[in-house]
Protein backbone atom coordinates (compact mmCIF):
# COMPACT_ATOMS: atom_id res chain seq x y z
CA UNK A 1 0.00 0.00 0.00
CA UNK A 2 2.80 2.42 0.89
CA UNK A 3 4.65 1.69 -2.38
CA UNK A 4 1.51 2.31 -4.41
CA UNK A 5 0.84 5.54 -2.54
CA UNK A 6 4.41 6.75 -2.96
CA UNK A 7 4.27 6.02 -6.67
CA UNK A 8 1.22 8.26 -7.07
CA UNK A 9 2.32 11.03 -4.72
CA UNK A 10 5.78 11.34 -6.25
CA UNK A 11 4.39 11.56 -9.78
CA UNK A 12 5.11 14.91 -11.48
CA UNK A 13 1.63 14.99 -13.01
CA UNK A 14 -0.66 17.50 -11.21
CA UNK A 15 -3.65 15.29 -11.88
CA UNK A 16 -2.16 12.60 -9.65
CA UNK A 17 -0.64 14.68 -6.85
CA UNK A 18 -1.81 16.72 -3.87
CA UNK A 19 -0.76 20.33 -3.20
CA UNK A 20 2.29 20.84 -0.99
CA UNK A 21 1.58 20.56 2.75
CA UNK A 22 0.78 23.94 4.37
CA UNK A 23 0.77 22.89 8.05
CA UNK A 24 1.84 19.73 9.86
CA UNK A 25 -0.77 18.21 12.20
CA UNK A 26 1.07 14.97 12.90
CA UNK A 27 1.60 15.75 16.62
CA UNK A 28 -2.08 16.59 17.24
CA UNK A 29 -3.12 13.49 15.30
CA UNK A 30 -0.89 11.15 17.34
CA UNK A 31 -2.17 12.63 20.61
CA UNK A 32 -5.82 12.38 19.61
CA UNK A 33 -5.48 8.79 18.38
CA UNK A 34 -3.77 7.90 21.67
CA UNK A 35 -6.88 9.08 23.53
CA UNK A 36 -8.91 6.40 21.73
CA UNK A 37 -7.78 3.86 24.33
CA UNK A 38 -10.02 5.62 26.87
CA UNK A 39 -13.17 4.99 24.81
CA UNK A 40 -14.06 1.36 25.14
CA UNK A 41 -17.77 1.21 24.27
CA UNK A 42 -19.42 2.21 21.01
CA UNK A 43 -21.44 5.11 22.49
CA UNK A 44 -18.34 6.85 23.87
CA UNK A 45 -16.47 6.27 20.63
CA UNK A 46 -19.36 7.89 18.71
CA UNK A 47 -18.70 11.17 20.57
CA UNK A 48 -14.95 10.79 20.08
CA UNK A 49 -15.43 10.50 16.30
CA UNK A 50 -16.63 14.13 16.19
CA UNK A 51 -13.21 15.24 17.46
CA UNK A 52 -11.50 13.06 14.88
CA UNK A 53 -13.65 14.46 12.05
CA UNK A 54 -12.95 18.00 13.20
CA UNK A 55 -9.18 17.39 13.14
CA UNK A 56 -9.49 15.60 9.82
CA UNK A 57 -11.05 18.74 8.35
CA UNK A 58 -8.11 20.89 9.50
CA UNK A 59 -5.59 18.39 8.14
CA UNK A 60 -7.41 18.27 4.81
CA UNK A 61 -7.65 22.05 4.49
CA UNK A 62 -3.92 22.43 5.11
CA UNK A 63 -3.05 19.50 2.78
CA UNK A 64 -1.57 17.26 5.49
CA UNK A 65 -2.28 14.01 3.62
CA UNK A 66 -0.44 11.70 6.03
CA UNK A 67 -2.41 12.86 9.08
CA UNK A 68 -5.70 12.84 7.18
CA UNK A 69 -5.07 9.25 6.09
CA UNK A 70 -4.24 8.17 9.65
CA UNK A 71 -7.50 9.58 11.01
CA UNK A 72 -9.73 8.18 8.26
CA UNK A 73 -8.09 4.76 8.30
CA UNK A 74 -8.29 4.66 12.11
CA UNK A 75 -12.08 5.14 12.01
CA UNK A 76 -12.50 2.55 9.26
CA UNK A 77 -10.33 0.03 11.14
CA UNK A 78 -12.40 0.56 14.30
CA UNK A 79 -15.62 -0.53 12.60
CA UNK A 80 -13.83 -3.34 10.83
CA UNK A 81 -12.65 -4.69 14.20
CA UNK A 82 -16.28 -4.65 15.34
CA UNK A 83 -17.32 -6.53 12.20
CA UNK A 84 -19.59 -3.64 11.20
CA UNK A 85 -18.64 -3.45 7.52
CA UNK A 86 -21.84 -1.57 6.68
CA UNK A 87 -20.82 1.32 8.94
CA UNK A 88 -17.26 1.20 7.56
CA UNK A 89 -18.64 1.56 4.02
CA UNK A 90 -20.76 4.52 5.10
CA UNK A 91 -17.74 6.34 6.53
CA UNK A 92 -15.68 5.39 3.47
CA UNK A 93 -18.21 7.15 1.22
CA UNK A 94 -18.51 10.03 3.73
CA UNK A 95 -14.76 10.75 3.77
CA UNK A 96 -14.37 10.32 0.01
CA UNK A 97 -17.08 12.88 -0.75
CA UNK A 98 -15.55 15.50 1.51
CA UNK A 99 -14.78 18.67 -0.41
CA UNK A 100 -11.15 18.81 -1.54
CA UNK A 101 -10.38 15.38 -0.14
CA UNK A 102 -6.70 14.61 -0.63
CA UNK A 103 -5.68 11.99 -3.16
CA UNK A 104 -3.33 10.27 -0.73
CA UNK A 105 -6.19 9.79 1.73
CA UNK A 106 -8.43 8.23 -0.90
CA UNK A 107 -5.63 5.92 -2.05
CA UNK A 108 -4.84 4.77 1.50
CA UNK A 109 -8.50 4.18 2.37
CA UNK A 110 -9.04 2.26 -0.85
CA UNK A 111 -6.00 0.04 -0.29
CA UNK A 112 -6.99 -0.55 3.34
CA UNK A 113 -10.53 -1.64 2.50
CA UNK A 114 -9.35 -3.68 -0.46
CA UNK A 115 -7.26 -5.80 1.92
CA UNK A 116 -10.43 -6.72 3.86
CA UNK A 117 -12.21 -8.38 0.93
CA UNK A 118 -10.67 -11.83 1.43
CA UNK A 119 -11.31 -11.70 5.20
CA UNK A 120 -15.08 -11.16 4.89
CA UNK A 121 -16.98 -14.45 5.07
CA UNK A 122 -20.48 -13.02 4.52
CA UNK A 123 -20.91 -12.84 0.76
CA UNK A 124 -23.47 -10.02 0.87
CA UNK A 125 -21.14 -7.83 2.95
CA UNK A 126 -18.24 -8.68 0.65
CA UNK A 127 -20.15 -7.67 -2.50
CA UNK A 128 -21.39 -4.50 -0.78
CA UNK A 129 -17.81 -3.50 0.07
CA UNK A 130 -16.63 -4.22 -3.48
CA UNK A 131 -19.46 -2.17 -4.99
CA UNK A 132 -18.68 0.70 -2.60
CA UNK A 133 -14.99 0.65 -3.53
CA UNK A 134 -15.85 0.58 -7.25
CA UNK A 135 -18.29 3.45 -6.79
CA UNK A 136 -15.87 5.79 -4.97
CA UNK A 137 -12.99 5.01 -7.36
CA UNK A 138 -14.94 5.50 -10.58
CA UNK A 139 -13.51 8.25 -12.77
CA UNK A 140 -10.46 8.84 -10.54
CA UNK A 141 -7.26 8.36 -12.56
CA UNK A 142 -5.01 8.25 -9.51
CA UNK A 143 -6.71 5.04 -8.27
CA UNK A 144 -7.23 3.37 -11.64
CA UNK A 145 -4.84 0.52 -10.77
CA UNK A 146 -6.53 -0.17 -7.42
CA UNK A 147 -9.95 -0.08 -9.10
CA UNK A 148 -8.77 -2.56 -11.73
CA UNK A 149 -7.62 -4.97 -8.99
CA UNK A 150 -10.97 -4.68 -7.20
CA UNK A 151 -12.89 -5.35 -10.44
CA UNK A 152 -10.69 -8.39 -11.03
CA UNK A 153 -11.54 -9.73 -7.55
CA UNK A 154 -15.25 -9.16 -8.23
CA UNK A 155 -14.90 -10.94 -11.59
CA UNK A 156 -13.24 -13.90 -9.86
CA UNK A 157 -16.14 -14.16 -7.41
CA UNK A 158 -18.63 -14.22 -10.29
CA UNK A 159 -16.60 -16.90 -12.06
CA UNK A 160 -16.56 -19.07 -8.92
CA UNK A 161 -20.35 -18.70 -8.78
CA UNK A 162 -20.58 -20.01 -12.35
CA UNK A 163 -21.46 -16.66 -13.93
CA UNK A 164 -18.82 -16.70 -16.69
CA UNK A 165 -20.78 -14.22 -18.80
CA UNK A 166 -20.98 -11.69 -15.96
CA UNK A 167 -17.30 -12.19 -15.02
CA UNK A 168 -16.13 -11.62 -18.60
CA UNK A 169 -18.35 -8.56 -19.12
CA UNK A 170 -17.18 -7.03 -15.85
CA UNK A 171 -13.49 -7.49 -16.55
CA UNK A 172 -13.43 -6.44 -20.21
CA UNK A 173 -14.89 -3.03 -19.32
CA UNK A 174 -11.56 -2.13 -17.69
CA UNK A 175 -9.31 -0.57 -20.35
CA UNK A 176 -5.97 -1.23 -18.65
CA UNK A 177 -4.03 -0.47 -21.84
CA UNK A 178 -4.78 3.25 -21.26
CA UNK A 179 -3.54 3.28 -17.65
CA UNK A 180 -0.50 5.50 -17.09
CA UNK A 181 0.38 4.25 -13.61
CA UNK A 182 0.21 0.50 -14.26
CA UNK A 183 3.31 -1.61 -14.90
CA UNK A 184 3.61 -3.20 -18.38
CA UNK A 185 3.75 -6.72 -16.96
CA UNK A 186 0.65 -6.11 -14.82
CA UNK A 187 -1.16 -4.79 -17.89
CA UNK A 188 -0.24 -7.90 -19.85
CA UNK A 189 -1.44 -10.18 -17.04
CA UNK A 190 -4.73 -8.29 -16.83
CA UNK A 191 -5.34 -8.48 -20.59
CA UNK A 192 -4.52 -12.20 -20.57
CA UNK A 193 -7.13 -12.68 -17.85
CA UNK A 194 -9.65 -10.88 -20.08
CA UNK A 195 -8.73 -13.24 -22.94
CA UNK A 196 -9.13 -16.29 -20.72
CA UNK A 197 -12.63 -15.32 -19.64
CA UNK A 198 -13.94 -14.50 -23.12
CA UNK A 199 -12.56 -17.84 -24.34
CA UNK A 200 -14.44 -19.60 -21.54
CA UNK A 201 -17.68 -18.17 -22.91
CA UNK A 202 -16.61 -19.04 -26.51
CA UNK A 203 -16.48 -15.39 -27.61
CA UNK A 204 -13.64 -15.83 -30.11
CA UNK A 205 -14.12 -12.53 -31.91
CA UNK A 206 -13.80 -10.61 -28.64
CA UNK A 207 -10.70 -12.65 -27.79
CA UNK A 208 -9.06 -11.59 -31.05
CA UNK A 209 -9.91 -7.92 -30.40
CA UNK A 210 -8.46 -8.08 -26.88
CA UNK A 211 -5.32 -9.92 -28.07
CA UNK A 212 -4.40 -6.93 -30.27
CA UNK A 213 -3.84 -4.89 -27.10
CA UNK A 214 -0.67 -6.90 -26.43
CA UNK A 215 2.44 -6.44 -28.55
CA UNK A 216 3.85 -9.99 -29.02
CA UNK A 217 7.42 -8.63 -29.30
CA UNK A 218 7.11 -7.38 -25.70
CA UNK A 219 6.70 -10.99 -24.56
CA UNK A 220 10.11 -12.01 -25.94
CA UNK A 221 11.82 -10.63 -22.83
CA UNK A 222 12.95 -13.33 -20.39
CA UNK A 223 10.81 -12.04 -17.50
CA UNK A 224 7.68 -12.36 -19.68
CA UNK A 225 8.19 -16.05 -20.57
CA UNK A 226 5.21 -17.33 -18.56
CA UNK A 227 2.96 -14.64 -20.03
CA UNK A 228 4.24 -15.49 -23.51
CA UNK A 229 3.22 -19.15 -23.07
CA UNK A 230 -0.25 -18.13 -21.87
CA UNK A 231 -0.76 -15.62 -24.66
CA UNK A 232 0.14 -18.00 -27.47
CA UNK A 233 -1.93 -20.83 -25.97
CA UNK A 234 -4.98 -18.54 -25.95
CA UNK A 235 -4.17 -17.62 -29.57
CA UNK A 236 -3.94 -21.33 -30.41
CA UNK A 237 -7.51 -21.78 -29.14
CA UNK A 238 -8.66 -18.83 -31.22
CA UNK A 239 -6.95 -19.93 -34.45
CA UNK A 240 -8.09 -23.55 -34.06
CA UNK A 241 -11.66 -22.30 -33.87
CA UNK A 242 -11.00 -20.26 -37.04
CA UNK A 243 -9.34 -23.35 -38.63
CA UNK A 244 -6.31 -21.19 -39.47
CA UNK A 245 -3.76 -23.94 -38.91
CA UNK A 246 -0.89 -21.94 -40.37
CA UNK A 247 -1.24 -19.42 -37.52
CA UNK A 248 -1.64 -22.25 -35.00
CA UNK A 249 1.70 -23.66 -36.18
CA UNK A 250 3.34 -20.24 -35.72
CA UNK A 251 1.95 -20.00 -32.18
CA UNK A 252 3.41 -23.41 -31.30
CA UNK A 253 6.70 -22.36 -32.87
CA UNK A 254 6.79 -19.30 -30.58
CA UNK A 255 6.01 -21.47 -27.55
CA UNK A 256 8.66 -24.02 -28.54
CA UNK A 257 11.36 -21.32 -28.82
CA UNK A 258 10.76 -20.13 -25.25
CA UNK A 259 13.56 -20.87 -22.77
CA UNK A 260 11.13 -22.36 -20.24
CA UNK A 261 10.03 -24.94 -22.81
CA UNK A 262 13.46 -25.68 -24.29
CA UNK A 263 14.92 -26.42 -20.86
CA UNK A 264 12.35 -29.15 -20.15
CA UNK A 265 12.44 -32.17 -22.48
CA UNK A 266 8.88 -33.21 -21.59
CA UNK A 267 7.58 -29.76 -22.56
CA UNK A 268 9.49 -29.17 -25.78
CA UNK A 269 8.62 -32.60 -27.13
CA UNK A 270 4.90 -31.89 -26.94
CA UNK A 271 5.26 -28.38 -28.37
CA UNK A 272 7.41 -29.66 -31.26
CA UNK A 273 4.95 -32.45 -32.02
CA UNK A 274 2.08 -29.95 -32.16
CA UNK A 275 4.15 -27.67 -34.37
CA UNK A 276 4.83 -30.50 -36.85
CA UNK A 277 1.20 -31.64 -36.95
CA UNK A 278 -0.16 -28.16 -37.62
CA UNK A 279 2.51 -27.55 -40.25
CA UNK A 280 1.20 -30.62 -42.05
CA UNK A 281 -2.29 -29.08 -41.90
CA UNK A 282 -0.97 -25.74 -43.22
CA UNK A 283 -0.89 -24.61 -46.89
CA UNK A 284 1.53 -26.54 -49.09
CA UNK A 285 4.16 -23.83 -49.83
CA UNK A 286 4.57 -22.74 -46.23
CA UNK A 287 4.64 -26.35 -45.08
CA UNK A 288 7.58 -27.24 -47.34
CA UNK A 289 9.70 -24.21 -46.38
CA UNK A 290 9.20 -24.70 -42.63
CA UNK A 291 9.92 -28.45 -42.80
CA UNK A 292 13.21 -27.84 -44.59
CA UNK A 293 14.26 -25.32 -41.91
CA UNK A 294 13.15 -27.69 -39.16
CA UNK A 295 15.31 -30.53 -40.51
CA UNK A 296 18.36 -28.24 -40.58
CA UNK A 297 17.90 -26.50 -37.19
CA UNK A 298 16.31 -29.14 -34.94
CA UNK A 299 17.92 -32.32 -36.30
CA UNK A 300 18.98 -33.61 -32.86
CA UNK A 301 15.63 -32.97 -31.23
CA UNK A 302 13.75 -34.68 -34.06
CA UNK A 303 15.74 -37.88 -33.45
CA UNK A 304 14.17 -38.09 -29.98
CA UNK A 305 10.68 -38.23 -31.52
CA UNK A 306 11.23 -40.76 -34.36
CA UNK A 307 7.59 -40.99 -35.51
CA UNK A 308 7.34 -37.25 -36.07
CA UNK A 309 10.82 -37.17 -37.62
CA UNK A 310 9.60 -39.75 -40.14
CA UNK A 311 6.48 -37.67 -40.75
CA UNK A 312 8.61 -34.63 -41.60
CA UNK A 313 10.82 -36.66 -43.94
CA UNK A 314 7.79 -38.17 -45.67
CA UNK A 315 6.46 -34.72 -46.55
CA UNK A 316 9.87 -33.45 -47.69
CA UNK A 317 10.81 -36.44 -49.86
CA UNK A 318 9.38 -36.68 -53.36
CA UNK A 319 8.03 -40.18 -52.73
CA UNK A 320 4.50 -41.46 -52.28
CA UNK A 321 3.37 -41.69 -48.65
CA UNK A 322 1.57 -45.02 -48.12
CA UNK A 323 -1.95 -44.81 -46.73
CA UNK A 324 -2.78 -45.99 -44.12
CA UNK A 325 0.46 -44.83 -42.53
CA UNK A 326 2.75 -47.44 -40.92
CA UNK A 327 2.77 -45.36 -37.71
CA UNK A 328 -0.91 -44.40 -37.88
CA UNK A 329 -1.93 -46.00 -34.57
CA UNK A 330 0.62 -43.99 -32.58
CA UNK A 331 -0.31 -40.80 -34.41
CA UNK A 332 -4.06 -41.07 -33.80
CA UNK A 333 -3.43 -41.32 -30.05
CA UNK A 334 -1.93 -37.82 -30.04
CA UNK A 335 -4.33 -35.31 -28.41
CA UNK A 336 -4.51 -33.10 -31.51
CA UNK A 337 -6.60 -35.78 -33.22
CA UNK A 338 -9.11 -36.22 -30.39
CA UNK A 339 -11.31 -33.90 -28.33
CA UNK A 340 -9.37 -34.07 -25.06
CA UNK A 341 -8.01 -30.52 -25.32
CA UNK A 342 -9.49 -29.02 -28.49
CA UNK A 343 -12.78 -29.98 -30.10
CA UNK A 344 -12.80 -31.15 -33.73
CA UNK A 345 -10.18 -33.89 -33.48
CA UNK A 346 -11.87 -36.09 -36.11
CA UNK A 347 -12.10 -33.15 -38.51
CA UNK A 348 -8.36 -32.51 -38.13
CA UNK A 349 -7.61 -36.19 -38.79
CA UNK A 350 -9.68 -36.07 -42.01
CA UNK A 351 -7.78 -32.96 -43.05
CA UNK A 352 -4.49 -34.70 -42.24
CA UNK A 353 -5.43 -37.57 -44.53
CA UNK A 354 -6.31 -35.07 -47.25
CA UNK A 355 -2.90 -33.40 -46.89
CA UNK A 356 -1.21 -36.80 -47.35
CA UNK A 357 -3.23 -37.35 -50.53
CA UNK A 358 -2.38 -33.86 -51.78
CA UNK A 359 1.31 -34.61 -51.27
CA UNK A 360 0.99 -37.84 -53.23
CA UNK A 361 -0.82 -36.14 -56.12
CA UNK A 362 1.91 -33.51 -56.23
CA UNK A 363 4.58 -36.23 -56.41
CA UNK A 364 2.65 -38.02 -59.19
CA UNK A 365 2.35 -34.76 -61.17
CA UNK A 366 6.16 -34.49 -61.19
CA UNK A 367 6.51 -38.02 -62.56
CA UNK A 368 3.71 -38.12 -65.16
CA UNK A 369 2.58 -35.81 -67.94
CA UNK A 370 -0.54 -37.92 -68.43
CA UNK A 371 -2.22 -40.53 -66.24
CA UNK A 372 -5.58 -42.27 -66.11
CA UNK A 373 -7.98 -41.46 -63.31
CA UNK A 374 -8.19 -45.13 -62.34
CA UNK A 375 -4.40 -45.39 -62.07
CA UNK A 376 -4.32 -42.21 -59.93
CA UNK A 377 -6.95 -43.70 -57.61
CA UNK A 378 -4.92 -46.91 -57.38
CA UNK A 379 -1.75 -45.02 -56.42
CA UNK A 380 -3.63 -42.98 -53.82
CA UNK A 381 -5.48 -46.02 -52.43
CA UNK A 382 -8.73 -44.06 -52.83
CA UNK A 383 -11.86 -44.13 -54.98
CA UNK A 384 -11.92 -42.37 -58.36
CA UNK A 385 -14.42 -39.83 -57.03
CA UNK A 386 -12.20 -39.01 -54.04
CA UNK A 387 -9.14 -38.76 -56.29
CA UNK A 388 -10.92 -36.38 -58.65
CA UNK A 389 -12.07 -34.18 -55.77
CA UNK A 390 -8.59 -34.05 -54.25
CA UNK A 391 -7.06 -33.12 -57.62
CA UNK A 392 -9.72 -30.44 -58.13
CA UNK A 393 -8.84 -28.88 -54.79
CA UNK A 394 -5.15 -28.63 -55.72
CA UNK A 395 -6.00 -27.08 -59.07
CA UNK A 396 -8.46 -24.57 -57.57
CA UNK A 397 -5.84 -23.60 -54.97
CA UNK A 398 -3.35 -23.05 -57.84
CA UNK A 399 -0.87 -25.58 -56.49
CA UNK A 400 -1.10 -27.72 -59.65
CA UNK A 401 -2.04 -27.25 -63.27
CA UNK A 402 -4.08 -30.14 -64.62
CA UNK A 403 -7.06 -30.96 -66.80
CA UNK A 404 -9.34 -34.01 -66.75
CA UNK A 405 -10.82 -35.62 -69.83
CA UNK A 406 -13.92 -37.18 -68.26
CA UNK A 407 -14.91 -39.17 -71.37
CA UNK A 408 -11.57 -40.96 -71.60
CA UNK A 409 -10.77 -40.70 -67.88
CA UNK A 410 -7.37 -39.14 -68.57
CA UNK A 411 -5.59 -36.47 -66.50
CA UNK A 412 -3.04 -34.19 -68.16
CA UNK A 413 -0.64 -32.35 -65.88
CA UNK A 414 0.92 -29.05 -66.79
CA UNK A 415 -0.48 -25.80 -68.07
CA UNK A 416 -1.69 -25.82 -71.68
CA UNK A 417 0.07 -23.07 -73.61
CA UNK A 418 -1.89 -20.60 -75.72
CA UNK A 419 -0.83 -19.95 -79.39
CA UNK A 420 0.63 -16.61 -78.32
CA UNK A 421 2.77 -18.26 -75.64
CA UNK A 422 3.93 -20.94 -78.10
CA UNK A 423 4.94 -18.31 -80.64
CA UNK A 424 6.75 -16.29 -77.98
CA UNK A 425 8.57 -19.40 -76.81
CA UNK A 426 9.51 -20.34 -80.41
CA UNK A 427 10.71 -16.79 -81.13
CA UNK A 428 12.80 -16.78 -77.96
CA UNK A 429 14.40 -20.12 -78.84
CA UNK A 430 15.19 -18.98 -82.43
CA UNK A 431 16.75 -15.82 -81.01
CA UNK A 432 18.95 -17.86 -78.68
CA UNK A 433 20.03 -20.17 -81.56
CA UNK A 434 20.95 -17.18 -83.76
CA UNK A 435 23.00 -15.69 -80.94
CA UNK A 436 24.89 -18.96 -80.54
CA UNK A 437 25.53 -19.18 -84.32
CA UNK A 438 26.77 -15.59 -84.42
CA UNK A 439 29.07 -16.15 -81.45
CA UNK A 440 30.39 -19.41 -82.99
CA UNK A 441 31.09 -17.65 -86.32
CA UNK A 442 32.92 -14.89 -84.52
CA UNK A 443 35.12 -17.40 -82.65
CA UNK A 444 35.87 -19.36 -85.87
CA UNK A 445 36.86 -16.16 -87.66
CA UNK A 446 39.08 -15.21 -84.74
CA UNK A 447 40.83 -18.58 -84.79
CA UNK A 448 41.33 -18.36 -88.58
CA UNK A 449 42.92 -14.91 -88.30
CA UNK A 450 45.24 -16.09 -85.51
CA UNK A 451 46.26 -19.12 -87.61
CA UNK A 452 47.02 -17.00 -90.71
CA UNK A 453 49.05 -14.52 -88.61
CA UNK A 454 51.07 -17.41 -87.20
CA UNK A 455 51.85 -18.77 -90.70
CA UNK A 456 52.97 -15.35 -91.96
CA UNK A 457 55.27 -14.93 -88.94
CA UNK A 458 56.90 -18.33 -89.58
CA UNK A 459 57.39 -17.49 -93.29
CA UNK A 460 58.96 -14.15 -92.38
CA UNK A 461 61.38 -15.79 -89.90
CA UNK A 462 62.42 -18.37 -92.50
CA UNK A 463 63.08 -15.63 -95.09
CA UNK A 464 65.28 -13.68 -92.66
CA UNK A 465 67.30 -16.79 -91.88
CA UNK A 466 68.08 -17.45 -95.62
CA UNK A 467 69.29 -13.92 -96.06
Amino acid sequence: MEDSTAKIIMSPDNILTDPRIAQDFSKETVELLAKSENYTNDAEFGKFIEELISLEKKCRQFYDGISTSKICCFILNHYKSLGDYKKACEYLVFFTKKRGQLKRTIIDMLNLCKSWIYDIENKEEKINLINTLCSISEGKIFVEVERAEIVRIHSKIKEEDGDIEGAANLLQEVQVETFITMDKKDKAEYILEQMRLVLLRKDYIRCHVISRKINPTLLNAKEYSELKLKYFMYMVEYYINEENYSEVAQCYEKRFNTDTILNDSNLWMEELKCYIIFLVLSPFDEQQNKFMNLIKIEKKKLKEIPIFEQLVKDFINQDLIPWPLPYQNELTQFFIFNDVKFTGGQHRWNLFKKKVMHHNIYVISNCYNKISLNRLAELLNATTEESENLLSELVSNKILDAKIDRLQGIIRFGKQKSPENLLNSWSSQIHQIMELIEESSHLIQKERMLHEAKIKRVQLENKNMTL
